[in-house]
Formats: structure tokens, C-alpha cells, sequence
């Protein structure tokens, strides 16, 4: 109603002073987002760029101190599927974008809140549904489990864990409309839970073309290794094809930055027609200083991998590289300069 016109445009004008900084007035607004988001107005793509905005300016610790934030999630989680494609993606970015921000300190507390908020409830939902998405909208979820992965392997395999606990027996799966299927069910290990996860994980990497994206999935998935779970160390042909692949594919500076992660930025040398707001510039900043598809050379991280690996295995190390085709492994070698020890 028009309420509402004037609350967005309250909203918007509050909106665009938050680019000076933080205003007091902000935080008193809070609670009306909430509200636009409870009545499921048309303009939750808006209410959203506002929360996309603080995600960029607050750490995730500072961020998930405002109860607004962890009722949206919640509210928006038990459809996210249902979302239009605008407010599905932005919600993405918005969850990204904490992950980014989040550093070593704030760590513990964005899992808990991405808990409680019911961020990975809503994920893992999404990607074990009988009737499966799109491999594209599948992979644009999973990134979220790729950021948790690199920043904590072992948090993310005891997510999996609790929602395994929670998940309906066989016969309560089967009773439920098939929409709300699930492709797992209690009676089911945990060992073939993350086996399943990681086998529509792969499926879906292979409908990605971004360079960058596929990066931030490879260091996500190539993490899950050092958690040493049989099911993830059975795939391990496949992610070291991945990285062979990734290696020839791109060149990168030894900050670990490449050209093609930024086919897609926004922010380039080339002055844009339009001028861009300091939202995105702040974005480009962010991404510059905190994302690793820009700051962890993919060679040194895959070193670093098998040197833990080896470290940690022993002589079984020799075993699980034996299991991989052995011409993968000297191209992998070649392009690590590791001299093959005959």
C-alpha cells in the first residue's frame, strides 16, 4: 500500500546516507525490514541491497549482533528456493560477502550464526533434494559450502553431521510431498552422506565456466581433504584432475590473482559509463584484499594440501597416489616443479 511506497522511500533515503558511514538512524530502521520482509512485498530485492550494504561494511561478528539480520535469515531460509531470481541471488551475495568479511577471530561466530540463522540448514536442503535443481543453481549454492570449507573443512563436515541427526527416517521421507523429498535419510551413515554431498558437488563444478568461481569451489572442496574422511579422500582422483585442469587453464601472478578472475568485475581500468557507487567500489576492495580466488596461489595451496596430506598419512600416502592415474600425477607434478622420484 502506500505505507509501504513511503517506507521504501524512507528506506532508500536512509539507504544512500549509509554511504557516508554508518548512520544511528540505520540501526533504528532495522526493525522495519523486518516488517517489508514478514509481509513479502515486492520490494524485497530493495530491502535486501540494504542488507547486501551492511554485510559489506560490518565484520560478520558485528553484522550478526543485530537480531534483524538473524530473523531474516530465518524467515527468508524456509523458502529460499521459492525466492525470485533477483532476491535468491542477492541473498547469495549477502551470505558470500560474510564470509569474506569474516577474519580468523569472528570465525566461530559466523558458523554459529550461519547456524542458528538457518543459512546451512537451508543449503544442505537445497542440495539434497530428491528432485534436484539445475546443476547451475546448485553450484551457485554450494559455493556458500565451498567458502565455509576453505575458511574451516571440519566445520562443515559437522554440519553435516547435526543435519544428519535431524534428517526424516525412510519411511517419514517417503511420506512427505515430493517436493520436500530428500535424496538422504537418517538410516544412512554419515560416510554416505558426504559421499552423496560431494558426488552432486562434482557433477555440478563440471557446469562451471568462470574462472574465478571455480577456483573458489576447487579451494572449497579440495579443503574437505584435510578433515582425512574416506569419502572425500576417494575422490581424490577427481580433484586432482580438477587442479590439473585449473593449471593449464590459467596463469597465475604469485599473489595467486589471474586476468580471468576478473572477466566479471565490475570495477576495471576502463572508466565505466556509469559512475559506480562506493557500494561497489567497497565490494571490489573487499574481494582485492580478502578472497582468496585473489590471494592463495592455487600451486602453493595445492603443495600445501599434499604436503598435509603426507604428513598426516604416513605411508598411506604413497596409496592414495598410486590410486590416481598415474599420467595426472606427472602432469600434476610438472606443473607443481616436483622432479618425479623414480
Amino acid at each position: 500500500g502506500l505505507g509501504d511506497v513511503y517506507k521504501r522511500q524512507a528506506l532508500l533515503q536512509t539507504y544512500s546516507t549509509l554511504e557516508a558511514n554508518l548512520d544511528p538512524k540505520f540501526i533504528e530502521l532495522l526493525p522495519s525490514l523486518e516488517f517489508g520482509i514478514d509481509s513479502h512485498t515486492e520490494i524485497l530485492p530493495t530491502l535486501l541491497e540494504i542488507v547486501k550494504s551492511y554485510s559489506l561494511i560490518l565484520n560478520s561478528r558485528e553484522f550478526f549482533s543485530f537480531p534483524t539480520f538473524i530473523n531474516i535469515f530465518n524467515q527468508l531460509s524456509k523458502y529460499f528456493l521459492k525466492l525470485r531470481d533477483d532476491s535468491f541471488e542477492l541473498l547469495l551475495e549477502i551470505w558470500e560477502n560474510l564470509t569474506l568479511v569474516s577474519s580468523t577471530d569472528t570465525e566461530a561466530s559466523l558458523f554459529e550464526s550461519f547456524h542458528e540463522s538457518g543459512v546451512l540448514r537451508a543449503i544442505l536442503d537445497s542440495v539434497f533434494k530428491e528432485e534436484s535443481l539445475s546443476n547451475y543453481q546448485c553450484s551457485q549454492v554450494i559455493q556458500i559450502a565451498a567458502r565455509v570449507a576453505y575458511l574451516n573443512p571440519q566445520i562443515l563436515i559437522d554440519f553435516i553431521a547435526v543435519y544428519h541427526q535431524e534428517l526424516p527416517n525412510f519411511a517419514e521421507n517417503q511420506d512427505l510431498p515430493i517436493a520436500e523429498r530428500k535424496a538422504v535419510v537418517k538410516e544412512m551413515s554419515l560416510d554416505e552422506i558426504v559421499n552423496k554431498f560431494l558426488t552432486i558437488w562434482i557433477v555440478c563444478f563440471k557446469e562451471i565456466y568462470d574462472p574465478k568461481v571455480k577456483k573458489v569451489h576447487i579451494l572449497g572442496i579440495s579443503s574437505l581433504l584435510r578433515t582425512g574422511l574416506y569419502p572425500v579422500l576417494s575422490e581424490f582422483q577427481v580433484i586432482v584432475s580438477m587442479w590439473v585442469e585449473m593449471l593449464e587453464e590459467i596463469n597465475e601472478t604469485n599473489e595467486g590473482d589471474c586476468e580471468k578472475y576478473h572477466l566479471n568485475d565490475l570495477v576495471t581500468d576502463m572508466s565505466p559509463e556509469y559512475p559506480l557507487t562506493s557500494e561497489q567500489i567497497r565490494y571490489h576492495e573487499l574481494c582485492r584484499k580478502n578472497d582468496p580466488a585473489h590471494n592463495v596461489g592455487l600451486k602453493s595451496f595445492v603443495t600445501q594440501t599434499l604436503q598435509f596430506l603426507e604428513n598426516q598419512m604416513g605411508a598411506q600416502y604413497q596409496e592414495l597416489l598410486n590410486s590416481v592415474n598415474a599420467s595426472l600425477v606427472e602432469n600434476l607434478q610438472l606443473f607443481l616443479g616436483i622432479s618425479t622420484q623414480k
